[in-house]
Parts: C-alpha cells; sequence; structure tokens
C-alpha cells in the first residue's frame, strides 16, 4: 500500500481501476480524477486497466492505496483476481464491483480479502469516494494494530529473557563465589610453590572476571546503549585462560 501524500489540505488516494468495460471505467476514472469532495479530505489520482492480468501488473509497477475490481471480466474474474492481488499484496485494500446483486458473490469476495463489495447499477459518487477511503483507513488501522501486537510479543519476549537472564546469574553466581572463596583460602597458605601460586592467581583472577561479567549480565536492562562487556577485556580473560 503506498504512503499517504496530500495534496493541499487533501489526502491524495492512487487507485487501480480494473474493468473490462471501457466506458464504465473511463467515465468513474474521470469522475474520481476530478472529484474535489470536502466532506471526506480526500483527492484521487485513478489508473485504469482493463484485465485481471494488466491488473497484476499495474500493481507490480506502481504504488496504490485500494484496488476497485470488476467481477464479470473476460478471461480471469474478479475472484481469481481477488486471489492471486491478495498473495502478492496482502495488505492491498480491494473493492469487489459488480453489475448484479449476487449474495454468493459476496461471501465468496469477503472470504478471499475483499474489503468492500459495490453494485454497479445504482452506485454514486460519493458511495464509492466513501467506499474507498474506509477500507484505506481500515487496512491502515488493522495494520497499526498489527505492529503494535508485534511490539507487545516483542517486549514481552524481551522481559521473560532478562527475567530468565536474571534468574540463571543468581544460580551461576553461587558456585562461583565458593570457588572464589576457595581460592582465597588456598593463596594465603605458606606452603604452596611458586608456580602453584602463579595458577591460583590466574585462576582467581579468572574468577573475579567471571563474577563481574554475570553482575552485568543480571543488570543488562540498564546497558541497553552499551556493550556488557568490552571485546578486549574478553581477549584478555581467553589469555588468562591459557594456563
Amino acid at each position: 500500500m503506498a504512503e499517504r501524500f496530500t495534496v493541499g489540505q487533501k489526502d491524495l488516494y492512487r487507485i487501480l481501476l480494473v474493468d473490462d468495460d471501457e466506458t464504465f471505467r473511463k467515465a468513474h476514472k474521470r469522475l474520481l480524477n476530478l472529484v474535489n469532495y470536502s466532506k471526506l479530505n480526500a483527492r484521487f489520482e485513478v489508473v485504469d486497466v482493463d484485465s485481471a492480468d494488466n491488473a497484476v501488473a499495474g500493481l507490480r509497477d506502481g504504488h496504490f492505496d485500494c484496488v476497485l475490481l470488476d467481477y464479470v471480466m473476460p478471461g480471469r474474474d474478479g475472484l481469481s483476481c481477488l486471489k492471486e492481488v491478495q498473495s502478492l499484496y496482502p495488505d492491498m485494500p480491494i473493492i469487489l464491483l459488480t453489475g448484479a446483486g449476487n449474495e454468493q458473490i459476496a461471501v465468496d469476495a469477503m472470504k478471499y480479502g475483499a474489503m468492500d463489495y459495490l453494485m454497479k447499477g445504482n452506485l454514486t459518487l460519493e458511495e464509492l469516494e466513501r467506499a474507498i477511503v474506509n477500507v484505506v483507513t481500515k487496512q491502515a488501522m488493522l495494520k497499526q494494530i498489527e505492529e503494535q501486537r508485534k511490539q507487545l510479543i516483542e517486549a514481552e519476549r524481551n522481559r521473560v529473557m532478562i527475567q530468565t537472564l536474571g534468574a540463571a546469574c543468581h544460580h551461576l553466581s553461587q558456585p562461583v563465589t565458593v570457588l572464589r572463596a576457595c581460592l582465597t583460602m588456598i593463596k594465603k597458605k605458606e606452603d604452596i610453590s611458586s608456580e602453584t601460586n602463579e595458577m591460583i592467581m590466574k585462576a582467581f583472577t579468572a574468577i573475579e572476571t567471571v563474577c563481574d561479567i554475570l553482575w552485568k549480565m543480571s543488570h543488562v536492562s540498564q546497558f541497553s546503549s552499551e556493550q556488557y562487556l568490552n571485546t578486549s577485556t574478553y581477549s584478555e580473560d581467553s589469555e588468562i585462560l591459557k594456563i
């Protein structure tokens, strides 16, 4: 769906009109292009094509806010075109137009993704304008709601991840604390060789680094704009572990 533009103080809607009836197509294109309906604050720019295949090609080549799609056309009918357009452009608002009333056509149209269904015979320009604005507005609202839903899901996922990370850090800190206490006690002994003492110091330094990492990871929500661990520190720790 195209980004909304304005002309003066009015929203501009780009419409793809698909109908094999050239008289209907050209007449409604002319009327919509010239309309200046102040109640809806809308202006329309219409591109017309005469077949389902040309409609799909037109959508690939241009950006549109809405498709007005005739039901009865030679070759492929409106429902066939509707299915393809929905598969390619699921966010595209589509209004199905038909020359004869048929409840089953209306049901099928809505089933396959049309957002409205209008009868050509008694269709007024005002009704057509209002239908276009309504479906485009509705689709924009649905898209916004979906984006908000995704944001809420992502926020909940992050909350659970941070909570789980905090719990993991809490459980890891207990054995690390024990190891640090044991190393501290061993380091205080006087009957250890210099080589053993050097290994203990390296291990003690590594444990201190792990403690620092665990503390930072347990407070990860406070480090949204910076790395929780400097890469140079990690490189130094890797060297320490090469005993």
